[in-house]
């Protein structure tokens, strides 16, 4: 018994694999040292973009931002007076 596959459609690669950053205090930025890694991706073994490397540096930003934002206080979408009542 003879069973008909379709072929797979061809996926072109894209003509430049994009960089992606990292979310810090609310902005996004590149890492410290410009380091990034390949985002392989299992189907084809090809590079779908490139991720930030974390360095030591960016960690600290990140957990200083934190520490800011903690300070600061948070903000709800509740109003003051719905938390009263």
């Amino acid at each position: 018994m003879a069973t008909a596959t379709a072929a797979r459609p061809r996926i072109a690669p894209p003509a430049t694999v994009a960089r992606q950053q990292m979310l810090i205090g609310g902005k996004w930025v590149a890492p410290v040292r410009g380091q990034y890694f390949d985002n392989i991706t299992p189907t084809t073994g090809r590079a779908v973009c490139q991720m930030a490397r974390s360095s030591a540096e960016d960690i600290d930003l990140a957990l200083d931002a934190g520490a800011l934002r903690f300070r600061k206080g948070l903000q709800t979408l509740i109003d003051k007076e719905q938390i009263a009542a």
